[in-house]
């Protein structure tokens, strides 16, 4: 396995972990989604959290399938689409949950 198809399938594996890890973070730790929504509604943390879990698994997913089956020249773009999906989907998740908590 070359380089153009390790590196992405070690950050696949990477975002696995952190996809299992995300769910379980509490809103006072260091780890999670932090935004000011999230730090600011413990049901938001919660619901941004779930998304985010799911998010980063199946990007991981993604990464590990695409090093493994595509053609090398394509690897590297699918690894930043889904690595960048996977962490602004749930920063615009929060803000929308929070809007959506605030308005009761």
């Amino acid at each position: 396995m070359t380089g153009a198809r390790l590196i992405p399938a070690l950050a696949g594996v990477l975002y696995l972990v952190m996809g299992r890890a995300i769910p379980r973070a509490r809103t006072d730790s260091w780890f999670g989604v932090r935004t000011p929504w999230t730090l600011s509604n413990d049901v938001v943390w919660a619901r941004t959290q779930r998304l985010a879990g799911v998010s980063m698994t199946s990007a991981g997913v993604a990464m590990i399938l695409g090093a493994l089956a595509l053609p090398a020249d394509l690897v590297v773009p699918l690894s930043l689409g889904a690595g960048m999906a996977a962490i602004v989907a749930p920063a615009v998740y929060s803000y929308l949950t929070w809007r959506r908590e605030r308005r009761g």
